[in-house]
């Protein structure tokens, strides 16, 4: 599955900006607070191995671990299949993923501050 994870801020002068990361060849997507996860974010309200996103033919679909849920467009789920524009809330923490996203999937997350949002091994600001 390739990924663009997109990170976004505003900045002190009210401008959005945003840095690119590129996730390529992973089987999946892993969420969560611990930091081997492709997505970490930060907060008491994100375990530690929270979600993986997992492409499965044509299909793209969230799966929270045991006892963990997310929402997804206001809906407490622990599942779901994701064909986008849908909004997920972790925690603190909201990804946007874009409509009509057949080559990629390109979850924006944005949080307000700093985005706690990294892949292991990218360097960010």
């Amino acid at each position: 599955m390739d990924v663009l994870l997109r990170e976004l801020r505003e900045g002190p002068d009210g401008i959005v900006q945003y840095r690119d990361t590129e996730v390529s060849g992973a089987a999946e997507l892993t969420i969560g607070s611990a930091a081997n996860q492709r997505i970490q974010l930060l907060g008491l309200a994100v375990a530690g191995r929270h979600a993986v996103i997992r492409r499965t033919g044509s299909r793209i679909e969230l799966f929270c671990r045991r006892g963990c849920s997310v929402q997804i467009n206001g809906k407490k789920v622990t599942s779901a299949r994701l064909r986008g524009g849908e909004e997920i809330e972790i925690g603190a923490t909201t990804a946007s993923t874009p409509r009509n996203s057949k080559a990629h999937f390109v979850p924006s997350w944005r949080k307000p501050g700093w985005p706690s949002v990294r892949s292991p091994g990218a360097s960010w600001w």
